[in-house]
């Protein structure tokens, strides 16, 4: 939800660079806000092997690893979240606190 849906937060770009932002951090790394919460589903070349990225999302930080330790291109084999494995690659918005620590393994 945003009070002003549809309009930039960063008008002073061009669309080509506003769109390769968005292609480089929701498409390729992954971290995709939704309206329940925050997505983590990579699409990275194979020879990428670790990617470490802070992300700060409804006023709450997340430190986010991806590990890529078979050199694949997509897929998520798990995912930790605070100390805890969940299913999928959604984090619920509602179990998030200030700070966050993720872990994702691809696979």
């Amino acid at each position: 939800y945003s009070p002003r849906f549809g309009a930039s937060r960063v008008p002073w770009l061009t669309g080509a660079a506003t769109w390769a932002y968005q292609a480089a951090s929701q498409y390729i790394l992954g971290i995709r806000p939704e309206y329940t919460g925050l997505r983590i589903d990579p699409c990275i070349p194979a020879d990428w092997k670790e990617i470490k990225v802070q992300r700060l999302f409804r006023d709450m930080w997340f430190r986010i690893h991806i590990r890529n330790p078979n050199g694949v291109e997509k897929g998520v084999q798990s995912l930790t979240f605070n100390g805890k494995s969940i299913q999928g690659s959604l984090i619920p918005i509602e179990d998030c606190a200030a700070e966050n620590e993720v872990t994702v393994t691809m696979g």
